[in-house]
């Protein structure tokens, strides 16, 4: 059997940089330069209570934080960022993966090493939520997500970024193992 090793194209890094660049500015962007006092305005208000029904408890800010108002409305804007951003994360890794594994899935993969890479995919997927948007901010500790706008630019993007790598992951495994188990004749051309 032949081999079609994927090259990343002009798309894959337009997506890459779209992606994780895009999640990198705005988290800059939101970390020094948003007003200390954003939740004095109606509009921050509404939309920060509106989007945290999903994490509430990053609501909960602990009381040594510099600036509690600017992590509630990053972490807010951070999760709407991630809600909007999933539906094309699954797409591309389900694209990627028809594009990366035409040929050769079942000589390199097995069935049960692809559903252990799914569970480990979706677990970590679970596990990058619990640290920070579904766990909120563990009695204090992780600093790296409240203390202050330096902290928060430095390592605020950080659990979002795993969470999209491993919904990105998760999906291509899906792909995989959806068109492994369908045994599709044109992945497996001689």
């Amino acid at each position: 059997m032949r081999s079609i090793s994927h090259k990343p194209n002009r798309r894959d890094k337009l997506f890459s940089v779209a992606l994780f660049g895009g999640q990198f500015f705005i988290s800059t962007v939101l970390s020094l330069l948003i007003p200390s006092d954003v939740l004095t305005f109606e509009s921050a208000r509404i939309w920060v209570f509106s989007i945290l029904k999903v994490a509430p408890k990053l609501l909960n800010v602990p009381s040594e934080s510099l600036i509690p108002q600017v992590v509630i409305f990053y972490h807010a804007t951070m999760v709407a960022i991630f809600i909007a951003l999933v539906p094309v994360a699954l797409f591309y890794g389900a694209t990627v993966s028809l594009r990366v594994h035409v040929v050769n899935i079942r000589k390199f993969r097995s069935k049960s090493r692809m559903i252990f890479s799914f569970i480990i995919s979706v677990g970590a997927l679970f596990f990058a939520w619990l640290i920070l948007p579904g766990g909120g901010y563990g009695f204090g500790r992780g600093e790296l997500f409240w203390y202050s706008r330096i902290t928060i630019f430095l390592g605020g993007f950080i659990p979002y970024w795993i969470m999209m790598l491993s919904l990105i992951a998760s999906a291509i495994i899906a792909a995989e193992l959806f068109f492994w188990s369908k045994k599709l004749p044109w992945l497996y051309r001689q």
